[in-house]
């Protein structure tokens, strides 16, 4: 990657504003094998945010849709840790889902998703553009996950699991619409 190109603005911050926790409860994870395009950020950004911005839509193959993936917003979250030797560090994207009840649909989804790469489009808790993690060359796979049925009267039937890939960015911005069933 050329960062010779990149001019550093400053930091444009409201207090609060953009400061808010959490995920929303919309995520959607696609399988790599589901998609006809894959876009990506510009190969030559001028700005830090053009390296993580991804403009164009995603395509999906005929037939395909983005798997639903049903999150309760306290207790699902997101980490991107640095990782790997002194300069030659990536990042390590992981996303934790915590689906409340092993429905049908819940349970056969993470199957699924436990045996495919792919990406994941999360939105913020502030709303605005998906966080996708994973990308073309550097997928988004399930590492664990569980479903709990519980423990005694008060221990919570549940789906969870998380999906990590490794990035030389800390996430995607995808700025594009969410891909629906292709025709």
């Amino acid at each position: 990657m050329d960062y010779k190109n990149i001019v550093l603005t400053g930091l444009q911050f409201e207090d609060g504003a953009l400061n808010t926790s959490g995920l929303q409860e919309d995520a959607y994870f696609i399988p790599y094998s589901y998609l006809q395009t894959i876009q990506e950020p510009v190969a030559n950004g001028t700005s830090p945010a053009s390296l993580i911005e991804i403009a164009g839509n995603h395509v999906l193959k005929a037939g395909k849709a983005p798997i639903p993936i049903f999150t309760l917003f306290e207790k699902s979250g997101m980490d991107s840790a640095l990782t790997g030797e002194m300069f030659s560090k990536l990042f390590m994207a992981a996303a934790k889902f915590f689906q409340p009840q092993p429905t049908g649909e819940n349970a056969a989804n993470f199957a699924v998703m436990a045996n495919m790469r792919g990406i994941v489009l999360i939105k913020r808790a502030i709303g605005g553009n998906f966080i996708q993690i994973g990308a073309k060359g550097l997928t988004a796979k399930v590492k664990e996950g569980s479903v709990k049925f519980g423990d005694g009267p008060t221990g919570a039937p549940v789906v969870e699991f998380q999906i990590e890939a490794p990035s030389i960015m800390p996430f995607y911005v995808y700025k594009g619409e969410l891909p629906v069933a292709g025709a």
